[in-house]
């Protein structure tokens, strides 16, 4: 299957459906992604067909999960994902990427001026940081990690950016255990949604968390 039929294809069977000027953003993304990662080391993954597949799509899962309109936050996306295919699918979202990597900030930055995307900008920071907290705290309907790093940290740290009521989402691979949450989190898990990406059929788990209360 050809990359564009792929995606194409990829994206309907999660609900999603690509207009023409989505799709040519997704291939300038990916012609973009895949030029960088020959002088950076933005993502291990090399083959077109596996960055549709687990990055482009994987990115989409979420979805039909989310606020029709939504501030967004997205912790650690790396070479820009969810973040950057959330945002061509949903133009009119509000997006802020947390990136702790400089030069992904830079990559980030370039893609957002290559796509002509308004409403998204790439802040270099660490979200464990109290200034960075104090910028960003409690400004963001949701917020979103696709990262790897243990669920329990993710959570601590993603409480300060919504307030209560906010959506916490992680994107978790085949693991959807959930440990049990201190009181001192302010949080609910609403639910847990596994969805199989399209052709490889590996199992995506978006653990989805409610913010019950502030902190201080």
């Amino acid at each position: 299957m050809k990359n564009r039929s792929l995606l194409i294809w990829g994206a309907r069977s999660l609900g999603v459906s690509l207009d023409a000027d989505q799709v040519t953003a997704f291939e300038q993304f990916l012609e973009e992604l895949t030029r960088w990662n020959q002088k950076m080391n933005l993502t291990a993954l090399h083959e077109e067909r596996l960055i549709i597949v687990r990055h482009f799509l994987d990115s989409l899962t979420l979805v039909q999960y989310l606020p029709e309109r939504a501030k967004l936050l997205d912790i650690g996306p790396g070479a820009g994902f969810p973040g950057i295919p959330l945002k061509i699918v949903r133009p009119h979202w509000q997006m802020v990427l947390l990136e702790a990597s400089r030069k992904k900030t830079y990559f980030h930055k370039h893609i957002i001026r290559c796509l002509n995307l308004s409403g998204i900008r790439s802040v270099w920071g660490r979200s464990d940081h109290e200034e960075i907290k104090t910028i960003l705290g409690n400004r963001f309907d949701v917020v979103v990690s696709r990262a790897l790093s243990p669920l329990h940290v993710f959570l601590r740290e993603a409480i300060y950016f919504t307030p209560p009521g906010g959506m916490i989402i992680a994107m978790r691979g085949k693991d959807k255990s959930v440990p049990d949450l201190p009181e001192s989190l302010p949080l609910k898990l609403d639910r847990i949604v596994s969805i199989d990406l399209p052709i490889d059929g590996i199992t995506r788990n978006l653990l989805l968390f409610k913010k019950l209360v502030s902190v201080g």
